[in-house]
Formats: structure tokens, sequence, C-alpha cells
């Protein structure tokens, strides 16, 4: 088995041969802003009724990617790893170039269970089936209804006032769901909000200054 790292090639900046469908700018499917305002239902339904395999470009973040919108075409990418291969490079992160960053923090992110073809895949997936069993996930779920029960009791006293819901609710149960997961001892559970929460502004933080380089240069 070769590792991811050793088998990433970088893609051509865009298609290579002649578009068979409308073209459709679909560039706000990698704007973090426009998620922010919710999800872009308009724009996906454009795309699977005109353009249901669109290319994207990626000119602050990335070479760009190929947008499947349409189930069928979806289940026939997944189904398909010598076609369509995660392991050769795929969407989650640019593949940077030998001389780019530190070796082996590339390594470390892209020789990961997410960007795996079959067999390896199916096979560490195999590891984890235990956890995902209907017995466990039942009791996993009896556990975060009590924690909505409990986030909810927490929030009652405060029903007369504007409450923060993101603060005080929706930042806390997936975070709560993830630990239960993980198995991180309840002291340590508020560690994981924090760093979140820097993580969250590391990347709208790294996003702003690739938004200033690339304005800057088109300026310039």
């Amino acid at each position: 088995m070769q590792l991811i790292s050793q088998t990433a090639v970088e893609g051509r900046p865009g298609p290579n041969f002649a578009a068979r469908n409308a073209q459709i700018d679909a560039t706000a499917l990698t704007d973090l802003h426009v998620y922010a305002r919710g999800q872009p239902y308009a724009l996906y339904r454009e795309l699977r009724e005109h353009a249901p395999v669109a290319w994207v470009d990626e000119p602050i973040s990335g070479a760009g990617f190929w947008a499947v919108t349409r189930y069928a075409d979806v289940m026939k990418v997944n189904g398909d790893p010598q076609a369509f291969s995660s392991q050769r490079g795929g969407i989650l992160m640019g593949t940077p170039k030998p001389e780019q960053g530190h070796p082996l923090l590339t390594r470390a992110s892209l020789d990961a269970m997410i960007n795996m073809d079959a067999p390896w895949h199916l096979e560490l997936r195999r590891e984890h089936m235990a956890f995902f069993t209907p017995k466990y996930l039942g009791k996993l779920k009896d556990r975060i209804a009590q924690e909505i029960t409990n986030l909810l009791d927490a929030m009652a006293p405060h029903a007369s006032e504007d409450i923060d819901m993101v603060e005080h609710f929706s930042s806390r149960l997936p975070l709560y769901t993830l630990c239960e997961l993980l198995g991180v001892p309840e002291p340590d559970r508020p560690k994981f909000l924090e760093w979140m929460h820097y993580l969250e502004r590391a990347q709208d933080l790294a996003m702003q200054q690739r938004v200033g380089t690339l304005q800057l240069s088109l300026t310039c």
C-alpha cells in the first residue's frame, strides 16, 4: 500500500475538454460568507437542472474542483474509485508543491482515511464499525436526548431575556456528541469548544488574508 502523499498529483487548472453543460458561475460554493447566510439552495437547483457536472474555480484557496449535484451521478462517482480517485488528489485541500509547506505536516494532512480509495478505506472503516451498531447508537441517542434536556433546562431561567442560541445550544450539542464518540472526559470538554473557536477564527483570518493578497495583485 502506498501512502496518499506518495500518490497524490496536482491536477490541471481547469477542465481538459470543451464543456457539455451550460456555463454557470458556481464560485459561491467556495465562499464561507455565503453559507453564513444559509445554504444556497437556488444555486444547487440551478446546477442540478442545467449543469449537473460543473467546474468550479477556486482563485483564492485552490486549483478548482468538479461539483457533481445529481444523486445518480454522485453514486456513480462514489462507486468507481478507479475513475474518480480521492487518493490522487481530492478536493479537501490543495496538493502543495514539493517546495511548499512542511513535508511532515503535508503528509499528515493527506494521509487520512477520508482521502483513501477502496479497498484501504473500507478496511479502516471496519475498525470503527463497532461504534456504529444499532445498540451503540441507541445508547448514544439516549445520552444526546438527555443533553438536549439539560441545555434547555439551563436556558429556561432566561426565557424572558434575549439569549444567544449559538453560545448556549447549537455550539454545545454537536461538541457534546463528538466528545461522546471520542470518549473525551467531561472535565476536558470545555477545551474542545475553545479550540474550535480558535480554528474557526484562524480559517476566517487566513481567508481574509488570501482575499487581500488577491485584491492587491489585481490592482498592481
